[in-house]
């Protein structure tokens, strides 16, 4: 599969995007968080159908002395697992900009529907009467109309914010850019391929390796090591 990766910048806008919104009612927050939690958690969409709202729970960790907030989850389906049994997942707090995680939790939990048993509800763009993005908590999202509705918060954020680097991101945006972001930040992060392919939940290294390989992480990895040798050899000249 095929996907762009979304930009640092990007990110950056959908933070900014939650927390100017986070007091209003037009959806522009909660469509935020749940991408942020979505890339954080390299959700496939089929996964986010999949998450019982009732198991989120908001925890603290504590990392090398620092306490910071995780939500966790569990999923009743995953590509890896096609028997149906529960996949736990685990939201950090990941941010570049500002904190969301907690805030969003508590909105997010605030919003869902008392049936629900999915993550992403039903999401869909009407341009009727100016064009407006609908959010109906009591249904699933559908594939389609989601990332259309999406995109057209994503627009209106980027006007908002004088984000025009954006513009083309947005246009190509799927719902598998989600994961091939994560993949991508993690191997720029330094992680490694074991790291990267338990918090995609993947039972082959391909995938984590593939991004490895086109973010240049392995390049450059590879050159520092013949430099450092090169560097030594010199020294002994």
């Amino acid at each position: 599969k095929q996907a762009p990766a979304l930009s640092i910048g990007f990110l950056r806008m959908l933070e900014k995007g939650f927390h100017e919104h986070k007091d209003t009612i037009d959806g522009t927050a909660l469509i935020c968080g749940m991408w942020l939690f979505m890339i954080t958690t390299s959700l496939r969409f089929a996964d986010a159908l999949c998450i019982k709202p009732w198991t989120l729970q908001l925890t603290w960790v504590n990392l090398e002395g620092d306490v910071s907030p995780m939500v966790k989850c569990l999923c009743w389906k995953s590509k890896p697992d096609q028997l149906g049994k529960r996949g736990h997942i685990a939201c950090p707090d990941l941010f570049v900009g500002e904190s969301w995680l907690v805030e969003f939790f508590e909105l997010y939990m605030s919003s869902v529907h008392e049936t629900a048993d999915f993550f992403l509800p039903w999401l869909d763009y009407q341009s009727t009467g100016g064009g407006r993005v609908v959010i109906d908590m009591s249904r699933p999202a559908e594939y389609k109309p989601s990332i259309e509705a999406s995109k057209a918060v994503f627009r209106n954020l980027m006007y908002e914010q004088e984000d025009y680097l954006s513009a083309a991101e947005i246009e190509i945006l799927v719902w598998h850019s989600i994961r091939v972001t994560c993949a991508t930040l993690g191997a720029l992060g330094g992680g490694t391929v074991q790291e990267i392919l338990s918090n995609m939940r993947s039972e082959t290294p391909e995938m984590a390796q593939r991004y490895f390989r086109e973010t240049g992480v392995l390049a450059c990895s590879l050159m520092k090591k013949i430099q450092a040798k090169v560097l030594v050899a010199e020294r002994k000249v």
